[in-house]
């Protein structure tokens, strides 16, 4: 890793020491090491926050769905019998006649003499509500604010739905969590209703004209199911998630370690080594070199080159003679060549 590149370094730049360089080798790799495992837990964290607001997000669709589909059932099932005038059912303990159904033929006696009752929408509506097993969960009400059947008048939350469907005529549908009286988590959810021409021939005389938002259905579904499986998945995403980061972290920091070791390494034998750096003091007739620390008076002070540089690094001499000396001290030995380079 080459810590200063010599592009960087302007001309007449010092090179940093050798025990420097490592020592930043080591604490640039420490740095790199701690930034990748940074990266790690950001992109793991970044990856489980997406999925766990995915999961919530899935679970509030399903829940949705659920409600919209049981209100579509309930409203195509009204239509129906909004279109046919109402079917009659045989009168019993079960089915007694609706006292809100106000018209001449609401009770009739077929040809074979049993007492048929009519059946109009809301009350179709109540019968199916009633049908439900409490198993499911499911609670089913029509609502107004202008009700014939005075039961149907809204109640807490559905007084806050019907007031948002009254106040946005575009909005068709309203839908929060809650919880019931008994702990249970609940959604809450709220269809408009608009007043038909089948329906006028009883809501008509309330004032009611075709395309007023005549009253609401009213569904609350047990949420409970639906949240225990959002918490299920989540659970899972967080075990998914912690493994795999505990096993990309260890693996980040087993490699780490291995390059700082290595590093150390690096720097503990350049530690080791002995470097000549800085302005050493020489003789300009001897040569030798004043030893760091010492008076220039005393004579022991100053050491042959040979012996200064062998004592602070691994460097060692061979004897020779330059052609310039082999000419003065031994002509004999000489070429005419070094003879004139004696000679000047």
């Amino acid at each position: 890793m080459n810590v200063w590149p010599p592009e960087a370094r302007g001309p007449g730049s010092p090179i940093p020491p050798l025990p420097e360089i490592a020592h930043r080798t080591v604490r640039s790799i420490r740095v790199q090491v701690w930034l990748v495992a940074g990266l790690l837990v950001f992109v793991l964290g970044t990856s489980l926050a997406w999925n766990l607001w995915t999961a919530e997000k899935h679970s509030e669709e399903l829940v949705w769905r659920a409600a919209r589909s049981i209100a579509d059932t309930i409203v195509a099932m009204r239509a129906w019998t909004a279109e046919q005038g109402g079917v009659y059912v045989p009168a019993s303990s079960r089915v007694l006649p609706n006292p809100y159904l106000r018209v001449p033929d609401r009770d009739v006696i077929d040809d074979r003499g049993r007492r048929l009752t009519k059946v109009n929408p809301a009350y179709l509506t109540r019968l199916v509500a009633e049908e439900l097993p409490g198993r499911t969960g499911i609670q089913i009400r029509l609502v107004s604010d202008r009700p014939l059947r005075p039961d149907n008048r809204p109640r807490g939350w559905e007084t806050e739905a019907l007031e948002f469907l009254t106040g946005r005529r575009e909005a068709l549908e309203w839908g929060q969590e809650g919880r019931r009286k008994d702990g249970r988590l609940e959604f809450r959810y709220v269809r408009a209703l608009a007043a038909q021409g089948a329906c006028l021939s009883c809501h008509g005389v309330q004032g009611y004209r075709e395309g007023d938002l005549r009253g609401a259905l009213s569904l609350s579904l047990d949420y409970t199911p639906f949240f225990e499986s959002a918490r299920a998945r989540e659970v899972g995403l967080l075990l998914w998630h912690g493994l795999i980061a505990g096993v990309c972290l260890l693996g980040v920091g087993w490699f780490g370690r291995k390059l700082v070791r290595k590093a150390q390494a690096v720097e503990d034998a350049v530690a080791r080594l002995r470097v000549l750096e800085g302005l050493l003091p020489i003789c300009s007739v001897c040569k030798k070199i004043r030893l760091e620390g010492r008076e220039e008076s005393d004579q022991a002070a100053w050491v042959p080159v040979e012996a200064y540089v062998t004592e602070r690094s691994h460097a060692e001499f061979s004897h020779g003679l330059c052609p310039q000396c082999l000419g003065r001290l031994y002509p004999e030995f000489s070429r005419p060549t070094d003879r004139r380079a004696g000679a000047v």
